[in-house]
């Protein structure tokens, strides 16, 4: 779509709506199924159905089956698919829902626990166990701590006097801590030496006696994570943007101290007890002039222990990279720069909207999809730019303020990315899916650039969301249904192979949207009648006949052909009609069937392009358009036209109304021109690309 067709090649398509090229000839996109769910709890339907979408992730517990997650008007709710059903539960914390006000919240997964961050609240933590909770984050309260005295009896020493005692557990207990003695008082924790503690006496009765079995308490201000906005799990560490938007802090590694034994440890990424270690306290930030955070992101590298690398954190201008060692005990000798800047000029803009492809990063910038290698690569080249020019017509017209809630995915060897958005009465959907095919790199006869399917419609989606599903990788979408209001879970399913195996689909494969309703594709060719032997572009042809050829035909398939002439604006209907190949629609036991020669013969003569005043199937050039509905696989086609005859000049200009006619060079006399008639309209029909057939009493416009 970025290149004038006049200029493409006669194999390449001009546009694509609802087809893919995979298999390099033109067939329907893979299908849509709607999943339908068993709320079970009608209270929460509502909310569910008709609320305000905020968020989305895939989930995967230690135990227990893949699910999905939403946050939906401020409620969590839990969605696990099935193959066409799947089960609700709302995990919503009781009586504490979040606000419905914010626009967007951020979901990850961090070891067994899901983190829910909305820009407002206290962090939410959902645990899958065999008793599944959902609670707060602690983070700004204080905290009870509770151990046992296991030391022979101790007499209390004066005030100000120490004593050593044991205790059953100091976990969670540190110096200068102020412990109660139940029945004696308070002292404060001088030494820790294992289980040994000295404490000096506070306000402890002397005289009386630290009695073995009793229970000590203190309190601490919650180390656990705090409110924030978009974050990621990277290297066993969750890093979190502050409230702010330009501040980010490490969470502990997964695995150190202050997390619990009874989780062997794992608990310690929900705290924050080792940022000091970084240089001078404090968090990392971003330069104000690069902008508030959007994403947060770690790609893969090898020869890594987790397989990840630095953790990469984008802004509209900048992406920095986040250069920190594992060993947090070395932050504070680094001298090379912890914050770099690896892309200079064009960042992210939705922690959504930033999908891993092939080891490198897709994301949506400001002036389309970007690669993260590509502008790494070609940084110091004018090579540094977007790799969506084919779709560009598409994405530009995506309002910059709605950027920061597209979505990406890498599914079936595509990335989707979500286009056209609409503010709705349930949140922000998006129109379309664009769609990069990457078979053109899959091939060990070499590697091509991968190519665009185009654009899908059908569906207005909320978020794109794709995860591991019983072994099976699954691509999932909350969409908005303008007709109910309601908010509906579809799945896109994966491209059925060109020659099906004999035997029913997999589970995940349909030819039909919802696996009856026939999809509607349309697509636009490049120029012909540009370049055919023994016509030069300044021969004036008139086109007499035409003949198309299709295969994996099944059902009833109907087809629409239009045809352009020249530059004229609107589409001509050229013929309309439907093939049959009477088997079982979604059965591949049934052979598909195929047409080699559909013939078209010669286009009405009525229809008048008036302000060249000539029939619209006289032209220099043309182009096709087709409009599908039913599976198909398009072949090719060819069309027929004779030359007409014409004068080897065209007249002077001037001839419409409202041209100003040409004027005669100094002592030369201009041939007069006829006067127009009165009362005649010259111009674009005023229905735009909408073109009536006259004969047949109808009135077909494009879709």
């Amino acid at each position: 779509m970025g290149i004038s067709p006049l200029l493409l090649q006669k194999t390449q398509l001009a546009s694509g709506t609802n087809v893919t090229v995979r298999g390099t000839l033109v067939n329907p996109r893979p299908a849509f199924r709607r999943i339908s769910i068993d709320f079970g709890y009608p209270n929460s339907a509502g909310t569910f159905l008709t609320g305000k979408y905020q968020g989305g992730a895939y989930f995967k517990p230690d135990n227990g089956f893949e699910s999905l997650m939403f946050q939906i008007g401020g409620r969590l709710f839990q969605v696990t698919p099935g193959s066409t059903t799947a089960s609700f539960i709302d995990r919503t914390i009781p009586g504490d829902p979040n606000p419905i006000s914010p626009d967007q919240a951020w979901m990850w997964q961090s070891e067994k626990w899901l983190l829910i961050n909305d820009g407002v609240s206290k962090l939410t933590i959902f645990d899958q166990t065999a008793t599944p909770t959902t609670r707060r984050s602690t983070w700004g309260s204080a905290v009870n701590h509770e151990t046992t005295l296991t030391s022979a009896n101790v007499i209390v020493p004066p005030v100000g006097s120490t004593a050593t005692v044991a205790f059953s557990s100091v976990t969670d207990l540190l110096e200068n801590d102020t412990v109660t003695f139940r029945n004696v008082g308070t002292a404060i924790v001088t030494t820790i030496a294992g289980l040994n503690v000295t404490i000096t006496n506070l306000t402890g009765t002397p005289g009386k006696i630290y009695y073995t079995g009793s229970r000590v308490n203190w309190q601490r201000s919650s180390t656990e994570l705090p409110p924030g906005r978009m974050g990621a799990y990277v290297q066993g560490i969750n890093w979190i943007t502050l409230l702010d938007g330009r501040q980010f802090f490490a969470s502990d590694q997964v695995g150190s101290s202050s997390g619990t034994l009874a989780n062997n440890f794992r608990d310690a990424v929900l705290n924050q007890t080792q940022n000091l270690y970084l240089s001078g306290g404090g968090n990392f930030a971003v330069p104000g002039t690069s902008g508030d955070i959007r994403a947060m992101a770690a790609g893969a590298i090898v020869d890594a222990s987790l397989g990840q690398g630095p953790l990469q954190v984008f802004t509209p201008n900048t992406v920095f990279s986040v250069n920190v060692p594992t060993d947090r005990t070395t932050w504070q000798d680094l001298t090379n720069p912890i914050l770099g800047e690896s892309i200079i000029g064009n960042g992210g803009l939705g922690q959504w909207a930033v999908t891993i492809a092939n080891s490198d990063f897709i994301y949506r910038a400001l002036d389309g999809s970007r690669s993260y290698a590509i502008s790494r690569r070609d940084f110091n080249t004018w090579g540094s730019t977007p790799i969506s020019r084919e779709v560009d017509p598409i994405l530009s017209k995506d309002p910059p303020s709605l950027l920061q809630f597209c979505s990406k995915i890498v599914f079936d060897n595509r990335e989707l990315t979500t286009a056209q958005p609409v503010i709705g009465p349930n949140g922000i959907y998006w129109q379309q899916i664009i769609a990069l095919n990457f078979d053109p790199v899959s091939s060990l006869r070499g590697k091509a650039p991968s190519v665009y399917d185009g654009s899908w419609t059908g569906l207005n989606v909320f978020q794109l969301i794709k995860g591991q599903f019983s072994g099976v990788e699954r691509a999932f979408c909350l969409c908005y249904n303008a007709v109910t209001g309601h908010n509906e879970l579809y799945e896109i399913l994966k491209s059925i192979p060109l020659d099906p195996p004999p035997g029913p689909l997999r589970a995940d494969q349909s030819f039909f949207d919802n696996d009856t309703i026939r999809i509607t594709s349309a697509f636009q060719t490049a120029v012909l009648m540009r370049d055919v032997p023994g016509k030069t572009q300044f021969d004036l042809c008139r086109m007499t006949d035409g003949e198309i050829y299709l295969d994996s035909i099944r059902g009833t398939t109907d087809i629409q052909v239009w045809y352009q002439p020249d530059s004229y604006p609107c589409w001509v209907l050229w013929r309309k009609f439907s093939i049959c190949n009477p088997v079982a629609q979604d059965d591949p036991r049934s052979k598909p069937g195929y047409r080699t020669r559909i013939g078209l013969g010669e286009p009405s003569g009525v229809p008048c392009e008036q302000i060249n005043g000539r029939p619209t199937r006289t032209f220099y050039w043309c182009r096709l358009r087709f409009v599908i509905t039913g599976p198909y696989r398009f072949l090719g086609g060819r069309i027929k036209a004779v030359i007409e005859p014409q004068a080897d000049y065209a007249k002077p200009y001037g001839c419409c109304s409202g041209d100003a006619p040409i004027v005669a060079a100094p002592g030369s006399t201009p041939t007069p021109l006829p006067p127009l008639e009165d009362n005649i309209v010259i111009g674009v029909p005023d229905d735009g690309d909408i073109i009536g057939v006259p004969g047949d009493g109808t009135v077909i416009g494009i879709p």
